[in-house]
């Protein structure tokens, strides 16, 4: 059986699906836990056994339960095409399979996205280190130039060569 705090925990895992509108009319929204409230049903379970479900099943299983709902203000879709929209919003079955088997919520280890501490360390790291080579680069001063090399470049150079055709000038 699932625990309490997993049940609780769980509630945050299904709100996309569970708040999701059932009826698109602005005027009288009806979600999905309105409808399983209405039926009797206790939402975050309903969610967790539909997401053990093979995805027909699932379907099968909220047409029905959007089949027996009184009409609402405004013409609805099929309830099969409800259904297959809603489905699109439960989480993925992994973390609904580590709580059923230990019994409570673990959601530590799953990231969801989410960048963990190792990541960010990491991350920084690699700034840092690409920082300093561009700076270093940008800042290394030319080689030390040899004596030698020196001395033909300080060296007096020779007047160009005149042209023969120029004139005398003194």
């Amino acid at each position: 059986m699932t625990t309490p705090a997993a049940l609780a925990t769980l509630g945050t895992t299904f709100n996309r699906f569970l708040y999701a509108p059932i009826d698109d009319d602005p005027d009288a929204t009806l979600s999905v836990l309105s409808a399983l409230a209405r039926e009797g049903h206790d939402a975050w379970e309903y969610a967790a056994r539909l997401q053990g479900m093979p995805i027909q099943k699932q379907v099968g299983e909220l047409s029905a339960l959007i089949a027996a709902l009184p009409p609402g203000p405004a013409v609805r879709p099929p309830p099969n095409v409800i259904a297959s929209r809603l489905i699109l919003l439960l989480p993925a079955p992994s973390l609904v399979k580590r709580v059923r088997a230990s019994g409570t919520a673990d959601v530590a280890g799953d990231s969801g996205g989410h960048i963990n501490g190792l990541q960010m360390l990491v991350g920084a790291v690699f700034f840092m280190l690409l920082s300093l080579w561009i700076i270093g680069d940008m800042s290394e001063t030319p080689a030390a130039v040899s004596p030698t090399r020196l001395a033909q470049t300080d060296a007096p150079r020779s007047p160009p060569s005149r042209d023969p055709r120029a004139p005398d000038t003194p």
